[in-house]
């Protein structure tokens, strides 16, 4: 086999690698919009989980209240009927 020809099944060679990592290269850019695409829905998540939590949190003052009322309510009331009394 002549200089010549290994040089050309060289350089093809290269070629192919050249293109391979240029298909690797877009495959990555992909990739990375993905990826970034998937921390937008960590964020949203996470956001979520904040609203749930406070959400929780407004539930648990609100019953808390509710059970106030209900409690002064009973009070009223057995005061009121002692003053009919």
């Amino acid at each position: 086999m002549t200089d010549k020809k290994k040089i050309n099944i060289l350089e093809r060679l290269l070629d192919e690698r050249d293109e391979q990592i240029r298909e690797l290269q877009m495959k990555n850019v992909e990739l990375e919009a993905m990826l970034e695409s998937y921390k937008s829905v960590d964020d949203d998540i996470a956001e979520l989980r904040e609203i749930i939590q406070r959400g929780h949190e407004m539930n648990e003052e609100y019953n808390k209240m509710n059970r106030e009322f209900r409690k002064m309510n009973k009070d009223f009331r057995r005061d009121m009927g002692n003053v009919v009394r």
